[in-house]
């Protein structure tokens, strides 16, 4: 015989809603690309293989050309479908070459690029209630030697 307390348990139960995570990867290439890297392929793997309740933004860097930059445009990689904000056109030729400055590096651009849609950028993390996954936040020796200010490390 099933109690009551089993039952109203049951019932409470039967229409709830699966908890769906989000995540938010945050890196400057283009998934869809041929740079490759220990990071690149941690992305393309996690893309790959995240689980079946969670859903993805990915904010990183449109090396084709062909997508709008600053609009969510839902892809699939590899058979798994997630959604894509790129932020920055930059080639994978661009990204093989060696940067003459930091204003021409893909890291330097992909920054400004982060500040350039900071607004929207937070707006999508806060409304989905998104955590974070950040590579390569680092930083060894001074940010900016002219002021003196050196990473707290």
């Amino acid at each position: 015989m099933t109690s009551t307390l089993t039952l109203s348990l049951r019932a409470r139960n039967a229409n709830r809603v699966k908890t769906r995570y989000q995540i938010c990867l945050i890196h400057p290439f283009d998934p869809r690309g041929e740079k490759v890297g220990g990071l690149e392929t941690y992305i393309r793997d996690f893309i790959t293989f995240h689980p079946d309740d969670t859903d993805l933004l990915f904010i990183g860097v449109d090396s084709t050309g062909d997508l709008r930059l600053g609009e969510i445009h839902r892809l699939t990689f590899r058979g798994r479908t997630f959604d894509f904000l790129p932020i920055l056109q930059y080639s994978d030729a661009q990204a093989r070459e060696a940067a003459r400055s930091i204003r021409t590096s893909l890291t330097g651009q992909f920054f400004v690029a982060l500040l350039r849609h900071f607004g929207l950028i937070a707006r999508l993390i806060r409304s989905r209630r998104c955590s974070i996954d950040l590579r390569r936040v680092c930083v060894e020796g001074p940010i900016f030697p002219a002021a003196n200010v050196v990473w707290p490390g």
